[in-house]
Parts: C-alpha cells; structure tokens; sequence
C-alpha cells in the first residue's frame, strides 16, 4: 500500500509525495525517507551505550580536572623544593647548616608546604567541584606569581641585580592550570546536558 499524501505538519494541508514544500503554505516538508537527525552540541544521545560513553567522558574530564590540581601541589612540594635547596646549598659557603638557624629554608619551606597543602586540598575539591576548584587555583597561582615578580623587583632595584622573576616551571604550572580549566568547563556542560536528558 502506497501513500498517497503527505499531511503538512505545519498547516495540515494534503500534499503529494515527493514535495519538497507544501503548496499552502510554502513551508518544508517532512522527507519520505528517513536521514539522520540532527542535534545542536548541548544534546546528549540518550540509548543505553551512547549515555555510558558521555558518563564515562564525564567522569574522565572530572578526573583531568582534578589530576592538574594535584599535579601542581606535587610540582611545587618536590620540584621547588628541590630548587630551594640546591640554591641555598649552591650560595651559601658550608651549606645549609651555615645560615643561622636555618631561617631562609625554613621561610621557603613553609611557603612551598603551604601552597602545596593548598592544591592538595583544591584536587579533593575537584572531584566533586572541577570548575570552581580549578579557577581558584589559577587565581592563587597568579596571584603568588603576581607577588614574586613585585619582590623580584623591589630586590633586583636594591641590590642591581638582573634576571626574570617568571620561570619555566611557573608557565607549566599555569598551562597545566589552564588545561584543568578546559576539562572542568566541558565537564560542566556534559553534566548540564546530562541533568537536561534527566528531565
């Protein structure tokens, strides 16, 4: 059994099989045979296999998030650390043991442990809060950028010395920073679209 018309889903009006537009009202109609759906890139597919791939990729960009989190709390603990050390070792005659109680290191100890217990602390955040969490470490880290250059320059006027209060490793951890914000934005929108199909 054939069809013989096509009802316009605008207007209702009959129309023969084949037509492209209605000839009432001029709008398009519906093809005779199927092509692929089209959606917009906040629609999420809903069957069974397709819904667990966007579950798994949301829990992998969670987890990227996070991962950069607790990447800089470990860069700064072990490598700062180390370079803390290996300066003080390298400009003061005898080592460590010759600054008078240890201060210096013990400044620098400190701040390296408490910007560290800080990402740490952010990377818990971020399993359950990616975006958010990475934001604010970007912004600590500017900001301890932000303070470094300002007692680089103060020292550097007083003293004439030269050099760059930015290094390598700051510019990784800023990239690093800066990818956890991308994971934990596309995380944000397959959580929303996912809440979407939800409803």
């Amino acid at each position: 059994m054939t069809q013989t018309t096509i009802s316009c889903p605008h207007c209702a009006a009959p129309n023969e099989p084949g037509d492209a537009f209605c000839g009432s009202c001029g709008k398009a109609l519906p093809l005779a045979k199927s092509s692929p759906r089209l959606v917009d890139t906040n629609q999420i597919p809903t069957s069974g296999a397709t819904s667990k791939l966007v579950s798994d990729d949301l829990k992998k960009q969670t987890k990227k998030a996070a991962n950069a989190l607790l990447a800089v709390g470990i860069l700064r603990l072990v490598l700062v650390g180390l370079l803390t050390f290996g300066s003080i070792q390298s400009q003061v005659p005898g080592g460590i043991k010759a600054v008078p109680g240890g201060q210096l290191f013990i400044i620098f100890g400190v701040e390296i442990g408490m910007v560290s217990c800080l990402f740490f602390a952010l990377y818990f955040w971020a399993r359950v809060s990616p975006l958010p969490a990475c934001i604010v470490g970007l912004i600590t880290y500017a900001t301890l950028i932000g303070i470094n250059v300002v007692t680089f320059i103060s020292l550097a006027k007083a003293n004439n010395a030269i050099g760059s209060p930015v290094g390598i490793l700051d510019i990784v951890i800023v990239v690093v920073l800066v990818n956890g914000i991308a994971a934990a934005i596309k995380q944000r929108r397959l959580l929303t679209a996912q809440a979407g199909v939800a409803a």
